[in-house]
């Protein structure tokens, strides 16, 4: 093919034929697309077509003649240009991107087809170039490597690459016989300020909080979010121990102003838990990435327990204290997505016609290696942890689904008592959860039974008054368990719309053998009665004390005398 550059201008066009055609079909695409001699040294551009000069901003008389490679920068990839030089020395086809530059100075992503037209002889004398702009689809891929790397609130590292540059780092700091230190932050009553301010004054916190952190990093130093509230800062090189306690008092100024959230002015403190690895005392011990941040997330934990707002280092000592308990915590987040959760229940009889008339729901945990944890063991943990939150919505949903299958075909429907947590209850969101899993699992409301204890109404007694009362207009009742165990039992009941008591199993499990035990037991149901509330006497053992329980008007009878707690499958109903 034998093309007369000359041929190639806008003030010049073709005769209208196949050619001037195709030479308008050209002008008319939205790609920039050029020709370039390959018979002449440097191999200059014989042709540009309008989108070239509309998406690089040049003219063509600052085009033609030129070589390609004034689109390039100081940035642009070497691999890529060399990749373009020796197709081009070559004859070669090409297919590569690279960054290039506008006139104004402005960057852009290129795709650059390249392939060689020959002449009638078979000569290589031109090069088409088909310049794509895809500065969109690479700016889209960029941010989708980069979601996945870092947490997209603050920007900070998130723990999946933070593990790799722990790794990488421990690494360099063997080599370098340098001392390591990774600190583990946590906000001290996060939930709390969530639940006052809400979740995006919550938000705003927390970017300020890594903003900060930020300030006081070195070059080479990592800051990740890990957590919800908490914060890993990895240090690669320290000089010594004394130095790792100077960055963690760094750390802890960092909340000695308070921060602005909007009209409000909030105070933070924060517990630092502090891990090192120290060639000097263990040349030939790499630890792993995830041990070394758990051993932070131990003495974190440590800082906790030490009443808050404190750093600890992490030591074998607590290692042996706190790792079982951590372990569990970690397995705990595991165990409702692997579906190791399953919810029993024990029946509730009616006094007078020994029949059952409700059921209790309990949740059991199958543990893969401990067989079946106490709730005693792991209740505390997830509520310690928040956890407790997600569990019980679970628990929550599940009980009604349940109860709906076991109300199907039955005569008299019986109603399930769901145990909610303090830290479930206090939720913003507790309210219109309840509401969304009714709605999904169209559960009667009188079917369902919410039993909570006093330490719900002493997280925050008039909210928890408000819920209550909510909870009583949607047809949910309501039922305080563990009664008589707490100090102020008895002035909520003069104004919670609570409708059935659960008297504690300690005053049960002695009323045969205690006369104080059976008249305070006769006295609560007696007093219950005339505030028109049913009382469920649970931990029934024996038929002696189901006899006094029934001489002193108890409704409802619960314990092991009639049915231990059953899943699902294997309960039996009269």
């Amino acid at each position: 093919m034998d093309v007369d550059r000359n041929r190639f201008t806008e003030s010049q066009p073709l005769e209208y034929s196949q050619g001037y055609l195709l030479e308008r079909a050209v002008q008319s695409s939205i790609n920039s697309i050029v020709i370039i001699d390959a018979l002449v040294s440097g191999r200059p551009l014989v042709y540009a077509n309008a989108a070239f000069y509309r998406t690089t901003g040049y003219h063509p008389t600052e085009v033609l003649g030129k070589s390609l490679h004034f689109l390039q920068g100081f940035d642009s990839d070497p691999a890529a240009v060399n990749s373009i030089i020796h197709a081009l020395e070559h004859h070669q086809e090409l297919k590569t991107s690279i960054l290039n530059y506008r006139k104004d100075g402005t960057s852009y992503w290129n795709e650059v087809h390249i392939s060689p037209v020959l002449d009638a002889t078979n000569k290589v004398t031109h090069f088409i170039g088909v310049l794509l702009d895809i500065s969109d689809k690479r700016a889209i891929e960029e941010q989708l490597i980069y979601n996945q790397t870092h947490d997209p609130l603050t920007g900070c590292l998130n723990r999946s690459h933070l593990e790799e540059r722990v790794t990488h780092d421990l690494v360099l700091a063997k080599r370098q016989r340098q001392m390591l230190a990774l600190y583990y932050i946590d906000l001290d009553k996060f939930k709390a300020i969530n639940d006052a301010f809400g979740i995006n004054c919550g938000d705003n916190l927390l970017k300020q909080v890594a903003s900060r952190i930020r300030e006081l990093l070195d070059p080479g130093d990592t800051l990740a979010r890990v957590n919800a509230d908490e914060f890993v800062l990895l240090v690669p090189e320290v000089d010594d121990a004394d130095e790792g306690h100077r960055i963690a008092q760094r750390l802890q100024s960092v909340f000695a102003q308070p921060f602005q959230l909007g009209e409000y002015s909030i105070t933070v403190t924060a517990s630092i838990g502090i891990a090192a690895y120290e060639p000097q005392h263990k040349v030939n011990v790499l630890p792993a990435a995830e041990s070394l941040i758990q051993h932070a997330d131990m003495a974190m934990y440590q800082a906790k327990l030490a009443g808050r707002n404190t750093v600890h280092w992490f030591s074998q000592q607590i290692s042996s204290q706190l790792s079982e308990k951590l372990l569990l915590r970690q397995q705990l987040h595991d165990a409702l997505t692997q579906e190791q959760l399953e919810l029993y229940y024990q029946p509730i009889l009616c006094s007078d016609k020994q029949s059952v008339c409700a059921l209790e729901c309990l949740l059991r945990w199958h543990h893969p290696e401990r067989g079946m944890v106490s709730p005693a063991e792991f209740i505390p943990l997830a509520e310690e942890s928040g956890q407790i939150v997600p569990i019980g919505n679970w628990v929550l949903e599940q009980a009604c689904r349940d109860i709906m299958t076991i109300n199907k075909g039955r005569e008299i429907p019986l109603s399930v008592a769901v145990n909610i947590s303090a830290v479930q209850f206090t939720q913003i969101t507790f309210l219109q959860t309840v509401r969304d899993i009714m709605a999904r699992t169209g559960i009667d409301p009188e079917c369902l039974e919410l039993e909570i204890t006093e330490s719900v109404l002493m997280a925050d007694e008039d909210r928890a008054i408000d819920t209550i009362h909510t909870l009583d207009s949607m047809g949910v009742r309501v039922s305080l368990d563990d009664f008589g165990t707490g100090y102020s039992s008895l002035a909520y009941l003069r104004f919670l719309p609570v409708h059935k008591i659960k008297i504690d199993r300690s005053f049960v499990r002695e009323i045969a053998h205690n006369k104080r035990d059976n008249a305070i037991l006769s006295g609560i149901v007696s007093m219950a009665h005339k505030l028109n509330l049913i009382v469920v006497a649970e931990g029934v053992e024996d038929e002696i004390q189901a006899q006094l329980l029934r001489e002193s008007n108890c409704d409802l009878l619960q314990g092991f005398l009639y049915a231990k707690p059953q899943p699902l499958a294997r309960l039996v109903l009269n």
